[in-house]
């Protein structure tokens, strides 16, 4: 069976904190999986927030396994920031589908803003990756002319596939290659389908899409398995998606050392070479 290393699971969001650790450790452990430890902020306020990063970061070093993850810094101040490079993140997004005062999301039309600008250099002068997914395409550029790191999407999939928002158009997604980065291909049916009903077909689909156009170095699983209702029809757990994306991909020619890099190794590698913040 196949190790599979998550950039984004999203096991861990603020309302659900403690309910989801143990689940979270149970399932990891089982399922041969190094899942990112990914704190969810959206719809909380700066003091929460930064309890529930306290917490995580305390988790991650305990268990000394995977990395600790922010999906939105919406709440972030001048003063906060600094609190949040303490506690280490390996990498964090600026704002989640909406504008903030950060930088625009993918339904929203605002751009990196000021402050933004001034996030992302705070954030990457103490080595911590800023994550791309839900940013806009106007953000989405804005930041790539600025960023002197690696770029990430932790969670996403193909526009010229499906014309979702959350999806990254081929140019996009070369830039991030060129850049030497790391994509994150994520289970969201609306996403790889356009509907509400998809299939591990629709999935690989989008795998062989972007390894055909750019490589099989720069791609890994980023599934946001907490993060929605609606995965592909069959997949339930790591198990499940280890068993049906190991079996569709050899169906098409991959072999076993082509889906180990796409389930493991690309993104260890990555976060090996480029992440202080990785509990190796």
């Amino acid at each position: 069976m196949y190790k599979i290393f998550d950039l984004h699971n999203d096991y861990f969001t603020s309302k659900k904190f403690e309910k989801s650790k143990q689940s979270y450790l149970s399932k990891a452990s089982k399922q041969s999986v190094l899942p990112t430890t990914v704190v969810w902020t959206s719809k909380t306020d700066s003091e929460k927030s930064l309890l529930n990063i306290q917490r995580a970061a305390k988790l991650v070093a305990n268990q000394n396994q995977g990395m600790l993850a922010i999906e939105d810094l919406h709440f972030v101040s001048k003063s906060t920031i600094y609190e949040i490079i303490n506690h280490q993140p390996a990498y964090c997004g600026l704002t989640w589908n909406n504008d903030n005062n950060l930088a625009g999301g993918a339904h929203g039309l605002s751009d990196l803003t000021h402050f933004g600008r001034l996030i992302v250099k705070q954030l990457e002068n103490a080595d911590i990756i800023v994550d791309t997914a839900h940013l806009n395409e106007r953000s989405f550029m804005t930041f790539s002319n600025i960023t002197t790191k690696p770029m990430i999407c932790s969670h996403t999939a193909c526009y010229d596939l499906i014309a979702n928002p959350r999806n990254l158009k081929d140019y996009q997604i070369k830039i991030i290659v060129e850049s030497g980065g790391l994509v994150g291909l994520c289970l969201v049916s609306e996403f790889l389908s356009g509907s509400k009903f998809s299939t591990i077909l629709d999935y690989v689909n989008h795998i062989d899409h972007c390894v055909c156009k750019f490589g099989i170095d720069y791609f890994c699983i980023g599934s946001d398995f907490c993060g929605t209702k609606y995965l592909p029809q069959g997949i339930t757990d790591y198990k499940s998606l280890q068993k049906l994306l190991a079996y569709n991909l050899e169906g098409i020619g991959y072999k076993p050392q082509d889906i180990n890099k796409l389930l493991f190794e690309n993104a260890n590698q990555f976060f090996q070479k480029y992440s202080n913040n990785y509990a190796k």
